[in-house]
């Protein structure tokens, strides 16, 4: 029978880093670039609620 091989330090520190970042940092810089139907549909959205005030 096989053993399983340790797991080395830095393959552990690695992906705690990474999450220590991303949960400082948010998600904002991950977030796409808004698509040309998304902006007509904000465009729509706000002018709906405008002509409905």
């Amino acid at each position: 029978m096989k053993t399983r091989a340790l797991l080395s330090p830095l393959s552990v520190l690695i992906p705690i880093v990474a999450s220590i970042l991303l949960f400082a940092c948010g998600c904002d810089s991950l977030r796409l670039a808004p698509s040309e139907s998304l902006k007509q549909n904000a465009w729509l959205h706000h002018r709906t609620t405008a002509v409905a005030a």
